[in-house]
């Protein structure tokens, strides 16, 4: 896999294993063996089952943050059309292109925005979460710099309780969360982004 085996790659795997070459390793035997499975890099726009749609609900941005960074912008209480399986295909599809967006980088390359506001447990199934999450740590380690959740509804608390315990301690010291009434949140938010560019949402 030369195109995927790079040493920016390696260097990622590395420090998302806190530098141990056996971890790194044995993540990066993994990784390669699901690839060959999944087929990641294989994933066209052409093969994503309701595109348009399930394009409102998960996007790169065409700005960045205010250090450069790519930005991913998650909606979860845009219900999905298709399938858990669909749902997981798109988000690899994403994850794919923020890894080649940021092959160059020598650190995380990606601030994750999730507009959490009407937020219900229907909207996001606690499998695809899990799902989700192992992905992004076990075969995207060193991508995500900083993941903000935006107006969570209190109810948004108890899944949380659940679904942090998907998190690995390095992903879960990179959650934010924000709230659009809140003036220390409105501060962060202005600091690391261009308002006149950043959706309303947040």
């Amino acid at each position: 896999m030369p195109s995927f085996l790079l040493d920016t790659t390696i260097r990622r795997f590395l420090q998302a294993r806190n530098w141990s070459i056996e971890h790194a390793t044995k993540s990066l035997k993994e990784t390669v063996k699901w690839r060959r499975q999944y087929r990641p890099e294989k994933i066209c726009w052409e093969d994503i089952a309701e595109k348009e749609y399930e394009c409102r609900r998960a996007y790169i941005t065409d700005y960045f943050d205010a250090k450069g960074r790519c930005v991913l912008v998650t909606k979860p209480t845009i219900k999905a059309k298709v399938s858990g399986k669909e749902v997981i295909k798109h988000f690899v599809y994403i994850l794919e292109s923020l890894a080649i967006k940021s092959a160059d980088e020598k650190e995380e390359h990606v601030t994750w925005l999730l507009d959490c506001k009407g937020w219900a447990i229907s909207n996001t199934p606690l499998s695809i979460t899990r799902e989700s999450m192992h992905i992004i740590q076990n075969y995207y380690p060193g991508i995500i710099a900083v993941a903000i959740l935006s107006n969570t509804p209190r109810i948004f608390q108890s899944f949380w309780k659940i679904a942090k315990h998907f998190l690995e301690a390095k992903l879960h010291e990179k959650v934010m969360f924000v709230y659009t009434n809140n003036p220390e949140s409105q501060r962060i938010v202005s600091e690391m982004f261009d308002l006149d560019k950043l959706e309303t949402a947040f």
